[in-house]
């Protein structure tokens, strides 16, 4: 079905999105402060907006892909923003990367002009973006967030409602924040396996073929909350100062994987070790 959309926001992950939901067959209106990334949408049959007003006023969904918090508040509720250009049926969709704090506050002055929004920051990078695969962490009401799907079903490949306003950037920062750590782990390792003389393309194929797997398996024990031993926790304990000695004698930095073992040694220390090595969990976990 063809929907009158607005997109807010032409960058790097924006203009894909905004492209697909062109191609969809929608009716769309479109502003960016970049000349160049409006008139490219322009030659491609979008409509130019001077204002974001403008985009509410033509628009029965918004999307918006900004920066960050400043410029999401400058374009919703800033002179001549979204919610001037508020009327019966407008759904905004915020897709920026921001935090929930400053996307509760946005919500509740949208409320109060008597229109909807959802948060839907996005999983995946340009190519994915450019592919309509984007993975959409939404937050919002389950009845706009259904009434959001088709559009968020364009520009992504999977919705994952989380809760409430707000909760998608909580999914999409809490992964990130998992992510980064990971990266730099994953860093520390494969630099210190190319120093010690190991091809690196059979560490990868060792990550693909089992690490990964063990990524979610452990994720999905830490959520059922189930520690039964699959791999003791002194065990992996054991394996982590070995690995530790082993970077030392190498003269390796390894700052990421030094802060592991020594929560997998407080698990320890705290009567985990026989249990499984998931149960560093709990050690964050202490408030349940």
């Amino acid at each position: 079905m063809s929907r009158k959309v607005g997109f807010i926001g032409l960058g790097i992950m924006g203009m894909p999105m905004a492209k697909n939901l062109l191609k969809a067959g929608n009716t769309m209106c479109v502003y960016d402060i970049s000349p160049k990334a409006t008139k490219e949408m322009e030659q491609l049959g979008a409509k130019i907006a001077s204002t974001p007003r403008e985009v509410a006023e033509f628009s029965e969904f918004v999307m918006t892909m900004l920066p960050d918090a400043p410029h999401v508040e400058e374009v919703y509720l800033g002179k001549n923003g979204l919610i001037e250009g508020a009327h019966e049926g407008l759904i905004l969709i915020d897709t920026s990367t921001t935090d929930a704090i400053s996307t509760r506050k946005i919500a509740d002055e949208v409320a109060k002009a008597g229109i909807k929004m959802i948060d839907a920051p996005v999983m995946g990078v340009q190519p994915t973006a450019e592919q309509g695969a984007l993975v959409m962490c939404v937050g919002g009401l389950p009845e706009v967030v259904e009434a959001c799907r088709e559009i968020l079903m364009t520009v992504g490949s999977k919705v994952v409602h989380a809760g409430p306003i707000g909760t998608g950037k909580i999914l999409k920062l809490t992964n990130n924040l998992m992510q980064g750590a990971a990266l730099c782990v994953t860093a520390e390792a494969l630099a210190l396996a190319k120093q010690m003389g190991l091809d690196t393309e059979t560490f990868a194929e060792l990550f693909k073929a089992n690490l990964i797997r063990n990524f979610e398996f452990g994720v999905f024990k830490m959520v059922q909350k189930n520690f039964d031993a699959m791999f003791k926790t002194n065990l992996m304990l054991k394996d982590m100062r070995l690995a530790h000695g082993m970077a030392t004698a190498q003269g390796a930095s390894i700052p990421m994987a030094s802060m592991g073992r020594e929560m997998l040694q407080l698990a320890v220390n705290g009567g985990m070790g026989d249990e499984d090595c998931t149960s560093v969990f709990k050690l964050y976990d202490k408030k349940n």
